[in-house]
């Protein structure tokens, strides 16, 4: 039987820069998006999950600048929600980052929309996400299977809810995608968000209340999650709504940086040190 030996390194030093989190990139775009004034996006990720939000933010009115490298944008919020006449169709590729928090908060807008991707999406379940949606008097429809994308949006007008039940053993996405809409359709009182059942992959869901924190929106968190309308609102066409406050947000992932300190490990003696963003409140 062969085996290899790994010598100690005498010495490892050097400063690396973290990438992008598509986690964090297209939360940020969409809340940024939503947001009144422009925010600047750093360490933005580039990759085919950002690429789609991208794209439908474009289709969907939203201005926005990439740097060469695309890894900074500068997006200009349009202070509420979108307002598109015309029937759209968005082609998210199997983006569920982009997928499941623009149907949430599409289902509102007013307009009419499809939303489709690659024929794995089509594997990728949204069913407890659209059930939470009608629940508040969206129309959404499956136009394949059911409980699963394709979905086809069409207008509708907010029931008088103060909660929705949410369950929480699929994907974290679905919490998230509500509470990013939460802003746009929550009542005076706030919306509570009751999660049926365990909460999987909740430090997702704690950055999504964290980014949003950063866009001047505060969920509290107990037994469920209140979301509350912010004071001032904003007229934005026949509604009044609280737009986010734009901010300059760091979509850096410290978690790769766990792989690039490894070599601390290995050695007698080391030094690596990452290039941190600033924390996003949580």
């Amino acid at each position: 039987m062969k085996t290899l030996t790994l010598q100690p390194i005498a010495k490892v030093e050097g400063v690396v820069h973290l990438p992008g989190s598509k986690s964090i990139s297209n939360r940020a775009l969409l809340l940024a998006a939503l947001a009144k004034g422009t925010t600047r996006i750093t360490n933005l990720l580039d990759s085919d999950d950002v690429s789609h939000m991208l794209n439908a933010l474009t289709a969907l009115g939203v201005q926005y600048s990439l740097s060469a490298d695309k890894t900074v944008c500068d997006i200009t919020g349009i202070a509420g929600v979108f307002q598109h006449t015309e029937p759209l169709e968005l082609f998210l590729g199997n983006a569920g980052t982009a997928m499941r928090p623009l149907a949430a908060v599409l289902a509102f807008a007013g307009g009419s929309y499809r939303l489709d991707g690659v024929a794995r999406m089509h594997e990728r379940p949204i069913g407890d996400l659209v059930d939470a949606l009608n629940a508040l008097g969206a129309r959404i429809v499956y136009e394949g299977v059911p409980g699963y994308p394709p979905i086809r949006i069409e207008p509708a007008s907010l029931a008088a809810h103060d909660r929705v039940d949410i369950k929480g053993d699929v994907s974290s996405q679905f919490a998230s995608g509500l509470l990013m809409a939460a802003p746009l359709v929550a009542p005076d009182s706030g919306l509570i968000v009751r999660v049926a059942g365990a909460l999987i992959s909740q430090p997702y869901v704690a950055l999504t209340i964290a980014l949003m924190r950063r866009f001047g929106v505060e969920v509290e968190r107990g037994a469920d999650l209140l979301c509350r309308r912010q004071a001032d609102p904003v007229d934005v066409g026949e509604r009044d709504l609280q737009p986010l406050l734009a901010g300059d947000v760091d979509a850096g992932d410290t978690s790769h940086s766990t792989l690039l300190l490894s070599p601390d490990a290995a050695c007698d003696v080391g030094r690596c040190r990452s290039h941190e963003p600033r924390p996003c409140g949580g």
